[in-house]
């Protein structure tokens, strides 16, 4: 049960990481087209959802639902809200392509 919840984090989260560098341009800054019209819509169609929702739905062990939303709630905001997402899973692409400097 535990390499399943690995993999669909695995799923969730290697596109991203494997091209932080092109996303963060894009979602850092102002809002024209995006110059990366297919990373951003694979992005999209994860972020846009509340963390809760996406957790539910994304990952069946609880440790997996637990890190998820320990990251997402950096949103300050309800996990319950729409687009919550977005923040934990920028989070953790970060933390998979960058590491977390302190």
């Amino acid at each position: 049960m535990l390499w399943v919840g690995r993999q669909v984090y695995k799923d969730l989260l290697q596109p991203l990481v494997e091209s932080h560098e092109k996303l963060l341009s894009s979602i850092l800054r102002p809002i024209p087209c995006p110059g990366n019209p297919f990373l951003m819509a694979k992005f999209a169609s994860r972020a846009l959802f509340s963390a809760k929702g996406l957790g539910e739905r994304k990952f069946v062990n609880h440790q997996t639902r637990a890190l998820f939303a320990g990251l997402a709630a950096h949103a300050m905001i309800p996990l319950h809200e729409p687009a919550t997402a977005a923040f934990g899973i920028i989070l953790a692409t970060l933390a998979h392509a960058v590491g977390w400097p302190l």
